[in-house]
């Protein structure tokens, strides 16, 4: 578990949802809650701008009608952020992978449309 005394607003949250929801609040475009990249530490990392994160504002729109597998963007992401030398916070081993609408805006993002 994540040492939530760290900040005043994570010391009053009661659960992963709740993380989420206040991370989107404060501008943040995250994948789908459920998720298994939304964890408590994943988000902890997010917040603490230590893995990639996307501001709504900085959201490049595009509209994928046939993305392919979840696997092709998740390595067509990694290779633009290590580009960039941005840690994704993607754990192949752990499969802990964004859902595929967030995974497709994310590399609309990076790669300026």
């Amino acid at each position: 578990m994540v040492d939530r005394s760290a900040t005043a607003e994570l010391a009053t949250l009661k659960s992963v949802s709740a993380f989420w929801e206040l991370l989107t609040r404060c501008g943040k475009f995250l994948p789908e809650e459920n998720s298994k990249y939304v964890t408590e530490k994943q988000l902890l990392l997010v917040q603490k701008g230590q893995i990639f994160a996307m501001d709504q504002s900085q959201v490049v729109f595009r509209v994928c009608v046939r993305p392919p597998s979840k696997q092709v963007l998740i390595q067509k992401l990694l290779g633009y952020l290590e580009t960039l030398k941005i840690p994704s916070g993607i754990d192949m081993i752990k499969q802990n992978y964004p859902d595929k609408a967030w995974l497709v805006l994310a590399i609309a993002t990076v790669s300026n449309g």
